[in-house]
């Protein structure tokens, strides 16, 4: 019963997440999608096929839910032309340590090429969206 009911919760969770192009991972997914920081820390080599976001947010922070709605309408207005990949900073400390984020929010912009670039603190729409433009979208 429990795993049915797991997989309806998780089914549900990802439809959600459909709708506005964004997707909680953990390191391991991080891993699989994004870089494999263990095979070269050194050598980012991003793994998707589109421009990505990284968010990492506390959930904690009124802030960071404000960021979060923010961000989750930008990815559904941008109809698919990037990736949003949520990290939970209380859980995923590795990926915190690895990027040295020290405060929240924290976004890692990844282009097809090039380094990525991290951006700290809150962000209106209007500078989050200049920002995509400028960065991944350019």
């Amino acid at each position: 019963m429990f795993i049915i009911i797991f997989l309806c919760v998780n089914s549900l969770y990802a439809q959600k997440n459909v709708k506005t192009n964004s997707a909680e991972i953990n390191t391991i997914e991080f891993k699989n999608a994004v870089w494999d920081y263990t095979e070269n820390e050194n050598d980012f080599n991003y793994k998707g096929k589109k421009p990505a976001i990284v968010y990492f947010y506390s959930p904690l922070s009124t802030t960071n839910k404000v960021s979060t709605s923010i961000l989750d309408e930008l990815g559904k207005e941008s109809k698919g032309k990037f990736e949003v990949y949520k990290v939970n900073s209380e859980q995923e400390k590795e990926l915190i340590r690895l990027f040295q984020i020290k405060d929240y929010p924290a976004y890692l912009f990844i282009t097809k090429k090039g380094e990525p670039q991290v951006y700290v603190g809150f962000k209106t729409k209007e500078q989050l969206a200049q920002l995509i433009d400028l960065t991944i979208l350019k």
